[in-house]
């Protein structure tokens, strides 16, 4: 790759990242690499560190961002090379392959470098296996230290992290887990875990979206900031679901049996308005495709700092497979990706298949692939009959928790709010110990 087409996809790097922020975590790998001009490795640091750290990224903010990082002498080159970047971006999916293909030539130059080393030492009639070998160890491990010089020591790292946690535990700060405000549910798995991936299966109409908009709506009252990227429903039904929910008025029904009193609608509108000033972002997208939900995690993540999303549901999602199984399975490590990257839970909805009806659902009804029981942390199954009941007895089975115990949680259904709701007591399910 030559100088000039080095730099075109370098800009275009820088373009594609000031048009779609998401996108800046797929330039972090060349960050560890020492490019052929120092002004879009500045450029490209820069927009790395101001993703990291949430602030606002445009042309005027990056340009004076370059400023306080470089030289002085520097400055014109860098604003010239920001403005020129704006006008070229490629799609969001490519991303990742520019980047892929730059690192690439950079280890070519690289060998290219040391190449006269290894010529060097193969004519040096001197040489023995061990001074070869040496030679042709230090040029491997040069480009392995380039690719891994981002990761740090993982047991130190954590150590200081969970002596952190503990720390904010006792000074009342915050929990290491975001509770789901379901009593019997949280006597038995106490919560969603920072950089866990969490699956909720249920079968066709039994309440996956009515179970996670609960949790939710519990979670945004106690001031959690809430994600719902809803692959299934659209916006204003969504907000009509979370209403009912909140008020326990089903304005629908109420309206298609001529019952819809002056006093509910007024309720109604009043808790639509209180919905809205929740800390909770709601996204209901048209592309499906999982580089798309990728990208809405990042920037719900980045611009609205959500602690916990939720997608509805994982089957809705499209990738490039062979086949529908093939599908999910990359929809699943994509989302458990998700989770690892941002240090935040990630919640799936997942459909079960149609041997669970009428049988109390287990890991093996997950339908299409078993690849999101193998990705997630927690698994929970919801246990429901179709029922018209007011008040319905039902419960959370935790099938899976790999950070705690598993069992069942004994709850109720409302029908009138199309919400999942703790019992007035406790009660303890037969919870085994791993």
């Amino acid at each position: 790759m030559d100088r000039k087409k080095m730099k075109t996809r370098l800009q275009t790097l820088i373009g594609s990242s000031l048009k779609f922020n998401t996108v800046i975590p797929e330039l972090e790998p060349l960050t560890l690499w020492t490019l052929p001009m120092d002004e879009y490795e500045t450029v490209i640091q820069c927009l790395v560190d101001m993703y990291d750290q949430k602030k606002p990224i445009s042309v005027s903010s990056l340009i004076t961002a370059c400023k306080t990082a470089g030289d002085f002498n520097y400055i014109a080159e860098w604003e010239n090379t920001v403005k020129d970047c704006v006008q070229l971006i490629t799609h969001t999916e490519r991303v990742k392959a520019v980047v892929d293909d730059i690192i690439l030539e950079l280890v070519r130059e690289l060998l290219i470098v040391h190449a006269n080393n290894i010529s060097e030492a193969a004519r040096d009639s001197h040489s023995d296996v061990d001074k070869l070998t040496d030679v042709l160890e230090d040029v491997v491990m040069s480009i392995r230290n380039k690719r891994s010089a981002g990761d740090g020591n993982d047991s130190d790292e954590a150590v200081t992290a969970f002596e952190q946690s503990i720390i904010d535990f006792k000074a009342g700060k915050e929990l290491p887990f975001i509770p789901s405000g379901i009593k019997e549910l949280d006597y038995i798995f106490k919560g969603f875990g920072n950089s866990e991936l969490v699956t909720i299966g249920a079968r066709t109409g039994v309440g996956k979206t009515a179970l996670v908009t609960g949790i939710g709506l519990n979670m945004a009252r106690k001031g959690v900031r809430v994600g719902i990227v809803s692959l299934e429903m659209d916006g204003q039904s969504m907000m009509k679901r979370l209403t009912q929910q909140y008020c326990g008025v089903d304005i629908d029904y109420l309206m298609a049996n001529d019952d819809l009193t002056a006093e509910d609608e007024l309720l109604f509108v009043n808790s639509m308005r209180a919905v809205k000033a929740l800390p909770m972002s709601l996204i209901c997208p048209k592309n499906m495709q999982v580089s798309n939900i990728k990208n809405i995690c990042r920037r719900m993540s980045h611009s609205d700092s959500v602690d916990i999303i939720f997608v509805d549901y994982l089957q809705k999602m499209q990738a490039k497979a062979h086949s529908r199984e093939g599908e999910i399975a990359v929809a699943s490590e994509a989302m458990r990706l998700m989770a690892k990257e941002l240090g935040i839970p990630i919640v799936q909805l997942v459909q079960l298949n149609r041997t669970a009806e009428d049988n109390t659902p287990t890991l093996a009804h997950i339908r299409e692939s078993g690849s999101a029981e193998q990705d997630s942390q927690k698994v929970l199954l919801i246990d429901r009959a179709r029922s018209n009941e007011d008040i319905q007895d039902c419960a959370i089975i935790v099938a899976k928790n790999r950070s705690g115990r598993v069992g069942r949680a004994e709850i109720s259904f409302h029908g009138a709010a199309c919400q999942f709701t703790s019992k007035v007591r406790i009660v303890e399910a037969d919870v085994p110990r791993p």
